[in-house]
């Protein structure tokens, strides 16, 4: 099951819609598309209520909140297909509750400054992947944090078995905005580019890099969906920029190609 080299994770998130038929059909199509794992977000009411959601949005959110036990039973179905499960947590309380059969702890982007959770995650001695957000090419420190916050961070990217996963935080971006050069750099690359294109670009790069001569896995995500349907993608922003396992499949394959041949 884990590996190193690149390792494909498909971001459930919530393209899922709170649908058991759904979500089954998303792990079975991500089983036959050869990818090394899949990843659920978990969040609670009272993180919904804590934010600003349009009211439909919101509606299809508060049918995702999820439990301790789903998530464990999922794992656990998941294991059984050869699969691996990466959950991000979206605060503390889903965190302290992370199920000891996951294989990986995913912290969001707006949360990579939280050294607590970071520390939390690691504490698991399983990979933790922190993305960060990449604006003009480069990751740099929030203006509201602290200097000694920002090398608390630093210190907790240099702790074995975490990945720092590079992340342009648009829906979907620009070519320009991509600065794909940087992704050596990095120990991973979160896709929110609506096409298999970019990933497998990233993949190219870092394949041909110095984590490909230490033999390190590299975390290549990227969002998935059953059916592109551009209505939904208006309310729910992870659509527009999701694949679906006919492109997966395309982008496994290629990875797998362009491996051997380098």
């Amino acid at each position: 099951m884990s590996k190193n080299g690149v390792y494909i994770c498909a971001d459930i998130g919530v393209n899922w819609q709170g649908s058991d038929q759904k979500l089954n059909e998303m792990t079975e199509a991500a089983f036959w598309s050869n990818l090394d794992a899949v990843k659920l977000q978990w969040f609670d009411q009272d993180f919904l209520d804590s934010g600003r959601y349009a009211p439909k949005l919101k509606s299809i959110l508060e049918s995702m909140c999820l439990s301790r036990q789903f998530i464990e039973l999922y794992i656990g179905r998941v294991h059984a297909a050869g699969m691996e499960v990466v959950v991000t947590p979206f605060s503390m309380r889903q965190l302290e509750q992370m199920p000891d059969n996951v294989d990986g702890i995913k912290i969001r982007a707006a949360d990579c400054m939280r050294t607590e959770m970071i520390r939390k995650a690691q504490s698991f001695d399983r990979p933790v992947y922190v993305s960060v957000p990449v604006v003009d090419g480069y990751f740099t420190k929030p203006e509201d944090a602290s200097e000694e916050a920002f090398f608390e961070l630093m210190s907790c990217m240099m702790r074995p078995n975490t990945y720092m996963v590079m992340c342009v935080p648009k829906y979907p971006p620009d070519a320009k905005d991509l600065h794909l050069h940087r992704v050596a750099d990095f120990q991973g690359f979160s896709s929110h580019y609506p096409d298999l294109s970019v990933p497998l670009m990233a993949a190219t790069l870092a394949v041909n890099s110095q984590m490909k001569r230490a033999k390190r896995r590299f975390y290549l995500e990227v969002h998935m969906t059953m059916t592109k349907d551009p209505f939904l993608a208006e309310e729910i922003p992870d659509m527009g920029v999701s694949l679906d396992p006919s492109e997966l499949a395309q982008l496994v394959n290629g990875i797998e190609i362009l491996e051997e041949a380098i």
